[in-house]
Order: C-alpha cells, then sequence, then structure tokens
C-alpha cells in the first residue's frame, strides 16, 4: 500500500523529465600512487571531468600540485551547475584522473604520466544526499603499478530537479534565428603583459600591442594600437580602446597581437618580430562574464596573416589551391565564389647577419629554457574587454515563415522593396531572377536558415596513441567543415606538438561558410608529424598528410546549434591503428579525447524555386528527415480483392466439393446423376428437306435434364476408405466387383473404387455440358411411381415442374 501510494506521488508530470541540474564535491586525498619520477617522487593533481549521457565529457574541476608526495592531501572544493543548453543529454556521471606533473604549469588534458583513474555513477544518486566514494585508481601501465592498488577519496553531492522537457532541436534552431543579435560596441583597456621573448640579441625587445577585430565577412580591422616600451619584457601600457560597429559589419573575435617594434618606420608588423597572439570570441565577453582576462599568447600560428595551410606552410607564402574548397555535386566551386583572405605584405629577404642574429637569440632560448625550466613561465598579457550587443529583427523572415509567388515584374519588384524583409540589412543580396531586366521567371522566393560563420578553440587532446619508436607522437590537428554532401572546407591546422601524448595546442580557427556550402559537421583530424615525409612531399607536389600518420578522428553534429550558443565538449577520438596495446590494470579504461570549443553564426539566405511550367526545376522545399526511421510500407493481399469467378470454375469447384465429402460417389450409386436419355430418331435422307421439317414439328423441344445447383443437398457424412477396406463393409456392387473372373486377377477394393470413381466423374462432367445457365429457367423432371402411372397432381409423367 505505502509502496504503490509512493510510486504514485513520485511520478514525474506528463511531458517533464528529471535532470541534475548541480553537483557540490570535494576531492580529498590519494595514497598509495605509483612513483614516475627519476628522482624525488610524483607531483599528482586530480582533474575531475562530468561524463554526459553521449559519452562526450566536460571539464569541472582541476585540483592543485602536490609536490613530491605519493599520498596527496588535496581538500579542494568544487560547484558546477550544468548548463540548461544539454537539454535531454544530461549529466550521468564523475570521472577522476590523477596525473603527474612534470612541467611548471598544468592542464585539462593531463600528460604522458598517469597515475591512475576511477569513474563514479551519479544517476541513481539521491538529491541533497552527500555520498563519500573511496575508489581505486585503475587503468595504470602494469611496468608503473607495479602491484600497487592506488585509491582515492571524493565526497560528491548531487541537486536534482523536474523540469518540463525542451522543445525538439529543430524547433529551437527555427526559434532562435527569428532574431538577429550582433556586436554593436566594443570596451576594453590593454593592461600589461608578461614573460615576454626577448627577440633583440643586444637588450631585450621593444612590444608593441595591436589591437584587431574580426568580422563576419572576414575582413581583419584595427582598432588600437599602444605605445611601444623600449628595452622590457613585462610592459604595462593601460591603454584603453572603445568602438562601434554597424549591422553590416559585425565583429566577432578581437585579436590582441604583440610586436618587437624595431627599425625607423615605427610599425611592428612590417619590421618587428612577433613576440605572441591571443584571440577572444567577443560573445564570451557578455555579462555576466569576467571583464578582466589573463590570457596566454600563442605562437606566430595564431596571427591571422601567419596561420598554417592545409600542407603546413604559411598561408601567406602558399598560393591558394582549388582543393583547398572541394564540394561534391556542385554546390560550391572556388573558382566562383573564393573566400577573400587579407595577405600580408611579402617581407624583404633577411641579411646574413640578420639571420645569424636570429639564430643566436634562438639559442639562447633554448639553453634558457633548459636551464630554467621549473621556473620559466608561459608569456601571457593582462586585459579587460566588454561588449555589447543589439538585438533586430532577421533580415528575410518574412520568406521563411511564407514563400512568396512570383509570376511578373510587378510581384517581382514588390518583393523588392517590401519593408519587413530588410533587404538592406542582409548579408545575401536578391537571386539573379528577380534582377533580369523584364518578365523574370515564375516561381517561389522562400528564406533557409544556414550557417554563415564558424569560429571555436582546439584546446588540446589526451590520451593519443604512441607512432614514433620512443613510445611519443608529434601531434597536430587539421580542423575541417562539412557539408551534407559530402563536401569539405579546410579551415584550420595547429602547430606541432613535439613528443606529446597529450598535447595543448589552444589555437583559435574561424572561417567564413560561403553561401552555397551547407555545413553541418565539423571534423578534426589528429596526425602525427614525420619531418622527413613530409618535407618529401611538399618537394615532389604530393599530399604531405599523406606521408603522416593517422592518430584517430572526431567530429561534432552543428546542424541544430544555434545561432552565438557555445559549445565546449571533450569529444572520443577514434579510427587510429598506430600504437601498441600497452597492458594496464583492469578497472578503467583511459580513451583518447579531443576538447574544442565551438560556435556558430546563423542568417537566412534567399532561395528562388523556378515553377514546374517554364520546364525548369522543381520548386525547392526545405525538408528535414529524421535518420534510422523505417519508412511506412503498405502490404496488399490480394486474396481480400473482389474478382469475378467464372461459371466453369465455380461449377468444377462444386464437383470437387462433391468429390471430396463423397456426395458424388453415392449420388452414382443411387442414380442421382441424370444423364441425357438417347431419343429414337428415324434415319432421315440428306437430300428430303420437306421431310426434315416434319419431322422437326413432330418432336417436342425438350430441355436436356440436369441437377438444380442451387439447391444444395445438406452434408452428409461420407463413408472413408478405410470403412471400405474392411471386408465387412463393402457394398455388395462392390464385392461383387472385387471377385475374380475367368481369366482376370483379383482387384483390390482401392483399384475398384478409384476406377469407378473416375468414372462417375467423367459422366458427371459430361452431363454439365448440357446444363442450364444458373440465372436460366430450371427444369427437372418428375418420374412417376411403381405404384400409380399418374403422379399426384393429375399429371403425366412428361410434367415439367417450375
Amino acid at each position: 500500500m505505502d509502496d504503490g501510494f509512493r510510486s504514485k506521488r513520485w511520478a514525474l508530470p506528463p511531458g517533464h523529465f528529471s535532470r541534475i541540474y548541480r553537483v557540490i564535491g570535494r576531492v580529498v586525498a590519494a595514497r598509495g600512487l605509483p612513483n614516475t619520477d627519476a628522482r624525488g617522487k610524483s607531483d599528482p593533481y586530480c582533474v575531475v571531468k562530468g561524463i554526459r549521457s553521449n559519452n562526450h565529457m566536460s571539464n569541472i574541476h582541476i585540483t592543485k600540485v602536490a609536490q613530491n608526495t605519493l599520498s596527496p592531501y588535496w581538500e579542494e572544493s568544487f560547484d558546477y551547475m550544468v548548463p540548461a543548453e544539454w537539454g535531454l543529454v544530461e549529466l550521468v556521471g564523475l570521472k577522476a584522473m590523477v596525473f603527474d606533473a612534470d612541467e611548471p604549469h598544468t592542464h585539462w588534458q593531463g600528460n604522458e604520466d598517469f597515475l591512475g583513474g576511477c569513474d563514479i555513477d551519479l544517476s541513481n544518486a539521491v538529491t541533497g544526499r552527500a555520498m563519500t566514494h573511496e575508489l581505486e585508481l585503475a587503468g595504470i601501465p602494469v611496468n608503473k603499478a607495479k602491484g600497487k592498488k592506488p585509491r582515492i577519496q571524493i565526497v560528491v553531492t548531487v541537486y536534482k530537479e523536474v523540469i518540463p522537457k525542451p522543445q525538439p532541436l529543430l524547433d529551437q534552431l527555427m526559434e532562435s534565428v527569428r532574431q538577429m543579435g550582433y556586436i554593436r560596441e566594443v570596451v576594453g583597456k590593454v593592461a600589461k603583459a608578461q614573460a615576454l621573448r626577448n627577440a633583440d640579441l643586444v637588450g631585450a625587445s621593444d612590444p608593441q600591442c595591436i589591437v584587431r577585430v574580426i568580422l563576419m565577412s572576414g575582413e581583419v580591422r584595427e582598432i588600437h594600437r599602444t605605445k611601444t616600451i623600449k628595452d622590457c619584457l613585462d610592459p604595462i601600457w593601460n591603454e584603453g580602446f572603445h568602438a562601434k560597429f554597424e549591422h553590416d559589419e559585425q565583429p566577432l573575435l578581437i585579436a590582441f597581437d604583440i610586436w618587437d617594434a624595431d627599425g625607423p618606420k615605427g610599425r611592428a608588423e612590417e619590421t618587428g618580430e612577433h613576440l605572441g597572439s591571443a584571440v577572444v570570441p567577443l560573445w564570451d565577453c557578455l555579462p555576466p562574464e569576467p571583464r578582466k582576462r589573463k590570457l596566454i599568447l600563442q605562437g606566430e600560428t595564431q596571427l591571422h596573416e601567419g596561420r598554417l595551410a592545409k600542407s603546413g606552410l604559411s598561408r601567406s607564402s602558399e598560393a591558394p589551391k582549388a582543393d583547398e574548397l572541394r564540394v561534391s555535386h556542385g554546390s560550391f566551386h572556388s573558382s566562383d565564389q573564393p573566400v577573400e583572405e587579407e595577405k600580408r605584405d611579402e617581407k624583404p629577404k633577411q641579411s646574413c647577419l640578420d639571420r645569424l642574429t636570429k639564430a643566436a637569440i634562438d639559442l639562447r632560448e633554448r639553453v634558457k629554457n633548459a636551464y630554467y625550466m621549473q621556473k620559466i613561465e608561459r608569456s601571457s598579457i593582462s586585459v579587460e574587454i566588454r561588449s555589447r550587443v543589439k538585438f533586430e529583427p532577421m533580415p528575410l523572415k518574412c520568406f521563411m515563415d511564407k514563400a512568396t509567388y512570383v509570376a511578373d515584374e510587378d510581384d517581382a519588384k514588390a518583393v523588392l522593396k517590401k519593408p519587413e524583409a530588410h533587404w538592406d540589412r542582409s548579408m545575401f543580396s536578391p537571386p539573379a531572377e528577380l534582377l533580369e531586366k523584364g518578365r523574370p521567371p515564375r516561381g517561389e522566393l522562400t528564406g533557409m536558415q544556414q550557417i554563415v560563420f564558424v569560429l571555436g578553440r582546439v584546446v588540446g587532446s589526451s590520451g593519443l596513441p604512441a607512432a614514433d619508436e620512443n613510445q611519443l607522437s608529434d601531434p597536430f590537428c587539421v580542423v575541417e567543415a562539412m557539408s551534407r554532401t559530402a563536401g569539405k572546407i579546410f579551415v584550420h591546422r595547429t602547430r606541432v606538438v613535439p613528443r606529446k601524448l597529450c598535447p595543448e595546442w589552444d589555437e583559435a580557427f574561424y572561417v567564413p561558410i560561403p553561401q552555397g556550402f551547407e555545413c553541418n559537421r565539423m571534423m578534426f583530424s589528429i596526425y602525427d608529424r614525420d619531418e622527413t615525409g613530409g618535407a618529401a612531399a611538399i618537394i615532389a607536389g604530393l599530399d604531405p598528410l599523406e606521408q603522416d600518420e593517422f592518430l584517430g578522428r572526431a567530429s561534432v553534429d552543428i546542424s541544430y546549434l544555434c545561432s552565438g550558443q557555445k559549445l565546449v565538449e571533450d569529444i572520443p577520438v577514434s579510427g587510429s591503428f598506430v600504437g601498441s596495446q600497452v597492458k594496464t590494470t583492469a578497472g578503467f579504461r583511459r580513451s583518447p579525447t579531443i576538447c574544442v570549443e565551438l560556435s556558430v553564426q546563423r542568417r537566412i539566405k534567399p532561395c528562388y524555386g523556378l515553377a514546374p511550367e517554364d520546364h525548369s526545376a522543381v520548386i525547392p522545399r526545405r525538408t528535414h528527415k529524421v535518420s534510422r526511421q523505417p519508412y511506412s510500407v503498405v502490404y496488399a493481399d490480394p486474396s481480400q480483392f473482389l474478382t469475378e469467378v467464372p461459371l466453369e470454375e465455380k461449377i468444377a469447384i462444386s464437383v470437387m466439393e462433391a468429390h471430396k465429402t463423397g456426395r458424388l460417389l453415392k449420388g452414382a450409386a443411387k442414380g442421382e446423376w441424370i444423364q441425357q436419355p438417347r431419343m429414337d430418331v428415324p434415319e432421315v435422307i440428306p437430300d428430303s428437306k420437306p421431310q426434315i421439317l416434319e419431322l422437326e414439328r413432330a418432336t417436342p423441344h425438350a430441355e436436356p435434364p440436369g441437377l438444380d445447383f442451387t439447391q444444395k443437398s445438406p452434408v452428409q457424412r461420407c463413408e472413408s476408405l478405410p470403412m471400405l477396406h474392411s471386408k465387412f463393409e463393402q457394398t455388395p456392387a462392390l464385392f461383387e466387383m472385387t471377385q475374380p473372373h475367368k481369366g482376370k486377377a483379383q482387384l483390390s477394393v482401392r483399384q475398384v473404387f478409384n476406377s469407378y470413381s473416375t468414372q462417375s466423374i467423367m459422366q458427371s462432367l459430361k452431363g454439365l455440358w448440357f446444363k442450364p445457365m444458373p440465372d436460366m429457367l430450371i427444369h427437372r423432371r418428375v418420374e412417376p411411381s411403381s405404384s400409380s402411372p399418374e403422379s399426384p397432381h393429375g399429371h403425366g409423367p412428361d410434367v415439367l415442374l417450375r
């Protein structure tokens, strides 16, 4: 009784679901960790990630490094709020992994010295109840574990809520494109930079920071340039900047480039050395995001003009090739709509003195890094950024809600002058069919949403297979955009991180999508750089990626990613066949992953479909087909169709039924089957026609006798074959037929019965040839009884009954 009441009380309301919306925990300590350092002990730190129901992971907490200990005591708390954008793909568990810190800084991807991991299931956790988990750390290589069984202690408390189920993803997507949001204003300050690289042989660098924004069209525009600080590696600028933008500009990213300003001209990007760059999406600078940021400076591959091409060379030094934009079925061609990029001016050739100076500086930096390995600090820049967004009605939204039919010039002019269309605010021009002089081709104008810009960041990868002999790899990542028709657009290539299985790239990528390219997926391919094979492939004119070893691939579906929404996940990497399987302790499996950040911008593009009466293509309709859904198939049963059965077939069926039930045999034995009687007709001479006429007048026209099939007698019990085989049940007629005759052998009962039945059936079928049709008048001859010569009605024996 209580169980039934409790189940009814806690039943979810219709259209609702329960999810974990908050996780509070504490990483207490670990003990018995393996030692992976040659001198001293390990320096462990713990990384906690959340596991989603689609097997993707998200970053939750990373602890500090416990120096020189195998039993670290962290006692660090974390509080994680599950984003509402996850929807039905909810949080189902936690993953804790412990690493040995061999570098002065730590990151979410860990490193090669893996000390163990464990999983915590949260699907059955009780809301509001703190649970202490003491679990064994597994997945350690056997040669490092050395028989130890380390353990970790974590306290976790989850909080659940019951909320209405979200709308379908397609409905959410169509609702998000009804408004257009763009960055209207950017305000910020360049505060300072730390630990910059020394690019001068004598003295120190003279840093200068250039602030630029990247627009949706792909244009790069400078908005601020700081002053130059002489001989300083930790400059302090404290200079503010402010910029406003219109609806046709729409900035998406802001870049901070630091240069060593050398030379008399004063333009650092032309004469100086690049010291580092950092790129930040402006949509991440909206309130309530923090205003102050400390950004890690990346190398020249993060510079807009220094980005790498797919071959590994700089884009400014490599001419664009046709294979960088490959789209099948003719949806887009690079020759028709090339992606415009601002090319950097070529620098003059360096002299021998300049090359020697650069080599000496590189040698000095390498020696310095090797000597001060534990004390070195990564180059960074401290800035303050705040952006403001403005929302307006999406241009061409009216055509997405309802298609407009165009039949003549007046309709075309009305479409172009439609006030709610906002053609002046759209980044797409009107279709060419509407701009033609004279009568336009008859058709419909519709609006379809499309991804027009993709931006994101390749953070890093973890647990990659070892492709080199030293059990390490030199990985780099290639980012490509995929279309629905298997088209491919190259987006970005990261730098090579040497001798790493857990590389940290932290490079931003961005690309404007051409109008005819329907992007729906981003693909991340990881390769191991082969210096010898790659150089030989470039010289031979081959694809250098074919010479590099493939380490794995991951893809992200962005078909339903709304405009401005940010996706941050660890995605599983699969497809690699290199490296040997390392034997590890049972209980935990560490699979390779890649951490990415993704965001898109969507706009509505006009699509003009021609009407069929112009002998052109049918008007295109935007449809969505759910994958893995069986099609509806209608099965027809021919036996259920009404078909007319011929009369001969009906008669044959009736005879066969009578034969099966025994009524045919009984009727023949009793004389019920009436045959046509023979008539005594005198012989007629062929040449005497008057005699033939008199004979016809004298002979009455009698109907041929037959059996009334419309009056079927009830089915009677038949004499079966086993009864006929018994000598006590044989009829006298059959008994006489089975007796031996003179000169003949004795026949069996079965042979006699079969021959007699066959003769009866053949005689009956011959009589049916003269039978009347069922819809005609049926006559039956009445035989007189033996007692009286006349019938009871007083008629003769030849009277016909109706």
